[in-house]
């Protein structure tokens, strides 16, 4: 009694006008293009998401572009040893000498 309630509701799905699916058009079956505008509003949102990583530091643009995956805590953690070291070789630079006070008398 299944099996034949299956045949009957299979033979509605064929006769219904939704019956023309992908798998019966095949390669008819393409999606439409996208409108210009819809293209042009990828472009832009494109340019937007690229100039706002541009403005991030290291750490924070390798989570942006990596994800919270154990590759993007790496590069973070990678990119904030390289943001400290320039740092102290900045401080370096400019921390005083003692030799420099005497040098001027």
């Amino acid at each position: 009694m299944i099996a034949s309630k299956d045949r009957e509701s299979a033979k509605q799905a064929e006769s219904h006008p939704n019956f023309l699916s992908k798998r019966n058009l095949g390669p008819f079956a393409a999606p439409s293009p996208l409108p210009d505008d819809a293209a042009h509003a990828r472009a832009a949102q494109a340019e937007e998401i690229a100039a706002h990583v541009k403005t991030l530091p290291l750490d924070e643009q390798a989570l942006f572009l990596l994800g919270d995956t154990s590759t993007g805590r790496a590069f973070a953690r990678l990119a904030k040893a390289m943001i400290a070291s320039k740092e102290r070789e900045a401080a370096k630079q400019a921390e005083s000498h003692p030799n420099f006070l005497s040098k001027r008398i």
